[in-house]
């Protein structure tokens, strides 16, 4: 749910510091709710689930529980 495609590359947004950072990934085995991150991503770092069309690097965030 938090995977797109930008530029030919698999994308998540990363809420850093109360802002977006579109960040691209390494995407190893998909399927059809699950996917293998092999890199781009830390254990720690907060995505954002369905991200809508509107979202965009730098927008201010605040993260819900």
């Amino acid at each position: 749910g938090a995977l797109f495609r930008r530029d030919g590359k698999w994308t998540v947004f990363v809420v850093s510091g109360g802002r977006l950072e579109a960040r691209a990934l390494e995407v190893g085995l998909r399927g059809a709710r699950d996917a293998e991150v092999l890199s781009g991503l830390s254990e720690k770092d907060e995505v954002v689930l369905y991200p809508g069309n509107e979202l965009s690097d730098g927008a201010r965030v605040v993260a819900r529980k």
